[in-house]
């Protein structure tokens, strides 16, 4: 979407013999299924293998490494809950649900408030309170945590240090060998907008908002989505000197924002 991203898209169209797109369901099943049913898919694969995968789909790549010799060359894992996520824990999604119904309590005051200037506030703001209500619902509740071990695909990525997945995919060394490159980054809004551009300072508001939001769920730097210090985890057992770890530091990249960042297109291309 960016003039940098299409200029690496039409420059790996000429780079490569064939651009494949793994399709596959990320909640119904873990990772390792997908892994599997990735394997099957590129059996007949001769040649050498680079990938990319964002987000869950790192996992789905490192099962696919852990369990199956593969011809993969070169890996980049964008922004990747390799160790999990704390959203998936179910006590930080406790916590989540709590802070989110807080914010949508302040949408829906903000709304009304400003409901007489702006009539299409008054909409947003009974949407605000419903959905404020029934996050309030379901941070009050114990069904978070038997609804996290109800879904596959969430459960597999849970940041805790009784994940029986995570353990299994970092007990040994890997059959898949790659180069990594491992990228993250730790979403911290900022703007240097002069007071007069009203808009500009009010969207980075709301995205302070968010970002102190998430602040309250994670116990450390995020990309709003997965903890920083779990996307450049890959065990004790992988070769050091196989793995760039591509820190973007604090700033305005977010979870899926990451291929928007010019730093991420100049690392693709090279």
């Amino acid at each position: 979407a960016t003039p940098q991203g299409q200029a690496l898209w039409a420059g790996l169209q000429a780079r490569y013999a064939n651009i494949l797109v793994f399709d596959h369901p990320t909640l119904a099943v873990p990772p390792w299924i997908n892994a599997l049913d990735l394997h099957q898919a590129l059996r007949q694969v001769t040649g050498p293998i680079d990938v990319v995968a964002h987000s869950r789909g790192g996992l789905v790549v490192s099962w696919w490494l852990r369990v199956a010799p593969t011809r993969a060359n070169q890996v980049v894992l964008v922004g990747s809950p390799l160790d999990g996520t704390s959203l998936a824990s179910p006590y930080r999604l406790r916590q989540a649900l709590d802070h989110l119904a807080t914010v949508a309590d302040l949408l829906a005051a903000g709304g009304e408030a400003l409901s007489g200037i702006a009539p299409i506030a008054a909409g947003a703001a009974g949407l605000a309170k419903i959905f404020g209500r029934v996050l309030h619902l379901g941070a009050s509740v114990p069904l978070v945590d038997a609804a996290v071990a109800l879904v596959p695909g969430l459960a597999s990525q849970q940041r805790t240090s009784n994940n029986a997945e995570t353990r299994s995919l970092f007990a040994q060394q890997w059959l898949g060998s790659p180069r990594f490159a491992l990228v993250s980054a730790d979403f911290q809004p900022s703007t240097n907008a002069p007071l007069w551009q009203v808009w500009d300072r009010l969207k980075t508001a709301g995205a302070q908002i968010v970002a102190g939001v998430a602040d309250g769920v994670f116990d450390g730097p995020n990309d709003l989505v997965v903890d920083t210090a779990a996307m450049g985890f890959l065990g004790a057992l992988q070769p050091p000197q196989s793995i760039e770890r591509v820190a973007l530091g604090a700033g305005n990249t977010y979870h899926t924002s990451y291929f928007r960042d010019p730093r991420v297109t100049a690392l693709l291309d090279q």
